[in-house]
C-alpha cells in the first residue's frame, strides 16, 4: 500500500473545501443568501472546520 492513495484523497478534499470557501465571497443574486454570507464573520479556518463534514466525503 502506498501513501499516495490517501494523500491524493486528502489533497482533493482540501481543494474542494478551498473552492467552496472561496465561493462564499461570490454574490449569488439572492438577497437572503448574500445577506447571510455577509453576516458570517468566521475566518477561513473556522469556516472550513465547520463546513468540512458537509463538503468532504471520505471513502469508506
Amino acid at each position: 500500500m502506498s501513501i499516495l492513495g490517501p494523500l491524493t484523497d486528502v489533497v482533493g478534499a482540501f481543494a474542494a473545501l478551498k473552492k467552496a470557501e472561496q465561493a462564499r465571497y461570490v454574490a449569488t443574486g439572492d438577497p437572503a443568501v448574500d445577506e447571510a454570507r455577509a453576516a458570517d464573520e468566521r475566518g477561513r479556518g473556522a469556516w472550513m472546520a465547520d463546513t468540512a463534514p458537509g463538503v468532504v466525503v471520505w471513502p469508506v
